[in-house]
């Protein structure tokens, strides 16, 4: 295990075996002493970005050789520190480089040197030079030990600063890693709480319609006969619902959803924000990576370096010769050289020589001087520059590595403070459904349901019931009939048969065993209810029209195109389970249907063809049933009504009287029927105009379905392409990947020797300078002493500074939480208001709309009472004057007329309406006029309110469209999220699954690549693609995930071998394969062999087969081949025709009429190893003996294989030109 500061890169020295360690902080402790960090302010992490702790510390300390683990530690106190304290540390970790070396003065000595040759002795001049040359030796040493020096501090701040951005690294991977995980847990919430508040909004839009249809539901009194007393005096389903509990449910369930979309819109925006920060950082360390220029400079320095130490190798050889030269010149042993060499000494007998040889030390000398020595102090104040570049950039790397960490802090504190937010809403919403987990707005509907379902189940059994008992009725009556058969045949059997026979046997005498079948029918109260399948309709058609005349299931319905995906894709609760009563009712109406084919499949099989079409016309018959049987009921119901009033219009005008009065009524009520009539006449025509566009409408949606499915047919041929495609396009990537794995290996390898190689030099190098370290030990501890004091003050200094700073924040920040929680409440209070003032303007709008519609309604009937008044009135007094003028004639019908006349009185007026002769109409008249005066007054007092009724609805219209306005402001925010929504869905989680090859049902593919339906109403595009991104589950996905990635890496390491297995397999296979004939289940691409037939006709060729007869050679095949050989033909079959024979389609075969035959079309075949191996002598290869192995010496013959019962021919050659061929034919394995 090694362990890195994370602010600096360097290493930790520490001895982990001193102690042993087996808790966390006992790490944390050992770590203190090392490295100064406290132990509270420590952060240990690894360099797979998981923090230490007590679950992997086991696993980290015992890690060996490759499994080795990495720390780092992280000094939290620099997170908030001063400017002050980050100016120390970056003072303290800056290096410090060598000492500069004063330049060489090497002219000098030379000229002096010049000027003293001429004055000194020859010894003395080889003992000046051997002191220069040490000089110059001196010199380039201390060059050298100087640049080595500052090229291992190049390295060491290099690997520093890698080490740097790997904790940098470190530290994003574990944000990276928190975030993801806030992320992810904050999407679920979103999904499940989306889904829920839109279920919840679906229930309060529609309560109102369920409660009213509730109340107009009357159980029905069969059920309502078989209910206890306890539920007396209740006969509609709204008795059965406590309504103000579905108000209180349907309070907290509107605060439920508006709480559900606050938190789900300030998540999201936490986390977009979130995502944008880490982002941003990631880009800024991104811009900011310098790594390979570091890597560029080192380098630099390395290959300087290398010149230097090459450039002091080549002159390192100068010294040792002029040595030689001058114990040569000097005739004394090299090892006593210095010792010997003095002043006094004799000269040199040869001085000529000895001048040459200083001549030659002189121009050495002043070489080295002018090129040796400057350039290699050039290498140095090279090497010296670029590692003064690297130490500044360290100083910069621990600035910025402190930067980025108090960012990382930041946001992980702002990571941090999503989770309880989360968790109380995740609390809020479990609380809820626990609190109505019984009894929710849902029950509403499940009410409407269940009554449904059990008039449909009611209806079931009692026609379950009826079937039973008329199918056994029926099966007794039949075999009763087959009995008295039975019974006929054995009378005959008797009287004749057992006559002619010399003996007699009683058991012949006996009569046939009976058959008893009864059908145990006990469902009394099933066959005693009224309730009838028009019940059921009636039932069904009022949901239908109450939800379609729902503006918000309009909508909803518009998008949908049948049943079954209503019900698959549980897009609108209404329509679901309105559809599932509807397919509940279908599969009553098909219950006989069912019946016929569960008996048709138990016993006759698939085989009869005369029941199955008998049942099928009976299905059809029964769809056609179906179709239209609520048209017929319909006109059944109107044709009744018809008829009804016709007998009460024949009624009336049998009931003639002869007075005034009574003509009048007669004509009144003549009118109202014939007005009645055609109304009702109207209506039947729109009944049928819509039953046509219903039958136009669903032919469309069948041919629509046809359409579709065709087009998902080609779809799915067209995904199976894809999925090849994609499946040799990762196999090529497979291979690629694992190429480029190998050569990562090798060269991975190749740097273990390499970093080995430099480990050990390092080692060496570090011994040399462990001490030095130990000297400068001693000082170093005084350095920290003091240090140590002076921390120690700054600390307690900062600690008051930082104690009077968080009293301030915490004041500050106490106030701040008294004031969001009043502006909390302020918010709330608002809210409230507002919901309170719309539902009260909603509730208004409803009763004025209803006002209005009930004032329209009295309108309509005061026009019409006054039209009827007038009529009435005219009448009455045109017949009046025209019994005024007859009464002078007719005074012999006046008893007549009077007698009418105090009937009609007495029906008005009561048993004082007695007319006389002295009785004046003009009372009873002016009792007319009052009461149309009364009509007349009530009628304006209508407008009146009529008009106050407009002005109300025009103020509540001015509203209506400030509330639009409002509307019109948030859409473009809406219009942004969904399409933000549908992006993330498509682009994301679909390209992702498509990438990986993740498997996905059927469901999740049509969620994940299902197109939005453009609609005008952007309402209905929002509450789509919520719900799609609603019904993905993340969670699955990303375990799919993890479990694909970890099965391509299983998979990869057996891939090679399976593909070399297979490529071996198919290559024998395929060799095998083209050189068989087959026998039987001709198909394109066979190889076939061909056999003349007897038929005279044309001599059409027959393909030899095994339980396929009649396949034959096409005539221009036989043409073709006919020339070449005549006795057999062995080819290639390219294409095969199907043929009947019948009268339009005559065959040259002599087959029978309407049986089915084949002509195939054929190539020449040749074997492909023909040309390898040359045939045995004595054997004439004839194109078929490369067929069978050629290892057996013993191949069954073609007679034998003639001869056998399983070789059906559908002609046979004579007997002759058989044994012709049977001696030329060669034999031929059949495959098995």
């Amino acid at each position: 295990m090694k362990i890195y500061r994370a602010e600096t890169g360097q290493l930790v020295n520490w001895q982990p075996y001193k102690k042993e360690i087996n808790l966390v902080r006992d790490l944390k402790i050992e770590l203190e002493k090392c490295t100064g960090v406290p132990v509270q302010s420590q952060i240990l992490m690894t360099s797979f970005g998981t923090q230490v702790k007590e679950s992997n510390l086991k696993e980290i300390l015992e890690a060996k050789d490759q499994d080795e683990y990495i720390l780092f530690c992280y000094d939290r106190q620099y997170l908030d520190a001063l400017p002050e304290e980050i100016s120390n540390l970056l003072d303290v970790e800056t290096p410090k480089l060598e000492p500069k070396l004063p330049s060489f003065t090497g002219d000098e000595s030379l000229k002096s040197i010049e000027r003293l040759s001429k004055k000194q002795s020859i010894s003395q001049n080889c003992e000046t030079y051997l002191s220069l040359f040490k000089s110059f030796d001196d010199y380039s040493q201390a060059l050298i030990k100087t640049s080595a020096t500052h090229t291992q501090l190049a390295k060491t701040l290099v690997e520093e600063q890698r080490l740097q951005r790997m904790a940098l690294n470190v530290a994003m991977t574990n944000l990276e890693t928190h975030n993801k995980s806030v992320d992810m847990n904050v999407k679920s919430f979103v999904a499940v709480a989306e889904k829920e508040r839109g279920k919840q909004t679906n229930l309060v839009d529609s309560l109102s319609i369920d409660l009213e249809i509730l109340k107009h539901v009357r159980i029905h009194p069969s059920i309502l006969s078989q209910l206890g007393t306890t539920h007396q005096g209740k006969e509609r389903l709204s008795d059965f619902v406590d309504l103000e509990y579905i108000e209180v449910v349907k309070r907290d369930t509107i605060e439920l959803c508006h709480f559900l979309a606050q938190e789900i819109r300030d998540l999201l925006d936490k986390t977009s924000e979130l995502e944008r920060c880490e982002s941003e950082v990631l880009v800024d360390i991104a811009n900011k990576n310098n790594l390979h220029v570091l890597d560029a400079s080192l380098a630099d320095i390395q290959e300087i370096y290398q010149r230097a130490l090459f450039l002091k190798e080549t002159r390192k050889r100068d010294m040792p010769r002029v040595s030689d030269k001058i114990a040569e010149l000097l005739n004394i042993p090299i090892t006593d050289l210095f010792a010997s060499l003095s002043v006094n000494h004799q000269q040199p007998t040869n001085t000529h020589e000895a001048k040459k040889t200083l001549g030659l030390f002189h121009h050495l000398a002043e070489y080295q001087v002018q090129n040796y020595l400057p350039q290699l102090a050039n290498y140095e104040l090279s090497i010296r520059q670029k590692v003064t570049t690297l130490a500044i950039s360290k100083r910069n790397s621990i600035q910025e590595l402190i930067k980025y960490m108090n960012a990382v802090s930041q946001i992980q504190s702002e990571i941090a403070s999503v989770e309880p937010r989360l968790k109380e809403a995740k609390e809020y919403l479990d609380a809820f459904k626990k609190k109505y987990e019984q009894c929710d707005l849902e029950s509403v509907r499940d009410t409407l349901f269940g009554y449904g379902a059990l008039m449909i189940e009611i209806v079931r059994r009692r026609e379950y019931a009826e079937l039973l008992s008329e199918n056994a009725t029926l099966l007794a009556d039949l075999m009763s009939k087959y009995r008295e058969e039975e019974e006929k045949r054995r009378g005959f059997f008797r009287q004749k048969v057992s006559r002619m026979l010399p003996f007699k046997l009683l058991m012949m005498d006996e009569s046939p065993p009976q058959c008893e079948i009864t059908a145990n029918v006990s469902y009394t109260f099933m066959q005693d209810t009224s309730l009838q399948k028009k019940d059921i309709t009636d039932f069904i058609s009022l949901l239908g029209q109450a939800y379609s005349q729902s503006p918000h299931l309009l909508k909803s319905i518009s998008t949908t195109k049948s049943i079954r995906r209503l019900i698959t894709q549980q897009s609108n609760e209404d329509e679901k389970f309105h559809s599932i009563l509807k397919v509940m009712y279908q599969q009553l109406d098909s219950l006989k249907l069912d019946f016929l084919k569960f008996v048709e499949a138990d016993f006759f099989g698939t085989n009869n063809g005369t029941e199955s079409s008998r049942i099928k016309n009976a299905l059809k018959r029964d769809e056609k049933e179906n179709q239209t049987l609520l048209s017929n009921e319909d006109r059944k119901a109107y044709e009744a009504r018809i008829q009804t009033l016709e007998r009460k219009i024949q009624s009336f005008s049998d009931n003639n009287k002869a007075s005034s009065y009574s003509i009048i009524y007669d004509d009144k009520s003549t009118e109202n029927l014939k007005s009645k009539l055609t109304e009702i006449q109207d209506v039947a025509e729109r009944q049928k105009m819509e039953i046509s566009d219903l039958k136009d409408t669903i032919q469309k949606m069948k041919e629509e379905k046809i359409q579709s499915e065709s087009e998902k047919e080609d779809q799915r041929l067209q995904i199976q392409e894809l999925e090849q495609l994609l499946e040799e396009e990762r196999q090529t990537y497979e291979h690629n990947r694992q190429s480029l794995l190998n050569e990562a290996k090798i060269k991975d390898n190749l740097a273990d020797i390499r970093i080995a190689g430099l480990e050990e030099d390092w080692h060496g190098k570090l011994n040399d300078a462990q001490k030095a370290l130990e000297e400068e030990t001693k000082a170093i501890d005084d350095l920290k002493r003091q240090h140590a004091a002076e921390i120690s003050d700054l600390k307690l200094e900062y600690d008051n500074k930082l104690r009077e700073k968080l009293q301030v924040a915490e004041n500050e920040k106490r106030e701040l939480t008294i004031l969001v929680d009043q502006l909390r409440l302020d918010l709330n209070s608002v809210n409230q208001h507002l919901e309170e003032e719309r539902s009260r303007y909603e509730e208004r709008l409803n009763e004025v709309q209803q006002e209005i519609m009930e004032s329209g309604k009295a309108r309509d009937k005061i026009k019409l009472l006054q039209q009827q008044t007038r009529l009435m009135v005219n009448r009455a007094q045109e017949d009046w004057l025209m019994k005024h003028e007859e009464l002078q004639k007719l005074k012999d019908e006046q008893v007549k007329v009077k007698f009418a006349i105090s009937e009609l009185l007495s029906r008005y007026m009561g048993e004082g309406g007695n007319i006389t002769e002295q009785t004046d109409l003009e009372p009873i008249i002016r009792v007319f006029q009052q009461n149309l005066d009364q009509f007349t007054a009530q009628a304006n007092l209508n407008q009146e309110n009529y008009e106050n009724l407009e002005q109300e609805a025009a103020d509540l219209n001015q509203k209506y469209h400030e509330l639009l306005e409002a509307h019109q402001e948030w859409r473009p925010i809406a219009i942004g999220m969904a399409e933000k929504l549908e992006e993330y869905r498509k682009m994301i989680l679909y390209e992702l699954i498509n990438q990986f090859q993740i498997s996905a049902d059927e469901d999740e593919l049509n969620i994940l690549s299902r197109k939005v339906t453009p609609s005008e109403d952007d309402a209905a595009m929002w509450n789509e693609i919520l719900q799609l991104a609603s019904s993905i589950d993340f969670q699955n996905i990303t375990r799919r995930l993890h479990k694909r990635v970890k099965e391509v890496f299983e998979q990869a390491k057996h891939c090679k071998k399976e593909y070399r297995e297979l490529r071996e397999k198919y290559v024998r296979l395929s060799a095998k394969m083209t050189e068989k004939i087959s026998f039987r289940n001709f198909k394109v691409g066979d190889v076939a062999l061909f056999l003349p037939t007897r038929n005279a006709g044309g001599k059409p060729w027959a393909a030899f087969n095994i339980g396929s007869p009649y396949y034959f050679l096409s005539p221009a095949g036989a043409a073709e081949f006919t020339t070449t050989s005549s006795e057999w033909i062995v080819a290639r079959i390219t294409a095969i025709t199907e043929h009947v024979v019948d009268d339009s389609d005559p065959n040259p075969y002599g087959l029978s009429a309407h049986v089915k035959y084949y002509e195939l079309e054929v190539e020449c075949w040749k074997n492909q190893r023909m040309h390898k191996k040359k045939p045995s002598p004595g054997f004439i290869d004839s194109g078929l003996a490369s067929i069978t192995n050629p290892d057996s010496k013993k191949r069954p013959s073609f007679v034998s294989l003639a001869s056998s019962s399983n070789i059906v021919h559908s002609t046979s050659p004579h007997h002759d030109a058989l044994k012709r061929r049977r001696s030329s034919t060669p034999s031929v394995m059949i495959p098995q």
